[in-house]
């Protein structure tokens, strides 16, 4: 739960978050009521997977952990980090935020191949 967007931008309302298994998805689901305007709702997917190709973030982090690791062993501590932030872009997960006009939200984690097409 640590990951989820949800529990980040809305922390006072962390104990109306509710998981939905669905089709084998995983989602979160927050609603928040709204005094005299539309109540919001808001959807995460899965933050540990790619919601397109499906990928594990947690195998990638620890893939980047294991290179980190190596590389600064072997190299210089200037050259090691300029390599780790270039291997960051590509392991890092990326989130796109869609909504529409019934103040719904949804925040879908994608990697970065999937985020750059």
């Amino acid at each position: 739960m640590d990951k989820l967007i949800l529990c980040k931008k809305y922390p006072k309302h962390i104990h109306k978050i509710k998981k939905i298994f669905h089709n084998y998805e995983v989602y979160y689901e927050l609603l928040i009521p709204q005094y005299e305007k539309n109540d919001k709702l808001l959807f995460e997917v899965n933050p540990f997977q790619c919601n397109k190709c499906k990928n594990l973030f947690d195998i990638k982090k620890k893939l980047f952990k294991m290179i980190k690791i190596g590389i600064i062993k072997e190299l210089n501590s200037e050259i090691s980090n300029k390599i780790i932030n270039n291997i960051k872009k590509y392991y890092d997960d990326y989130v796109v935020i869609e909504s529409d006009t019934l103040e719904t939200t949804w925040y879908i984690h994608l990697c970065y191949k999937c985020s750059s097409k």
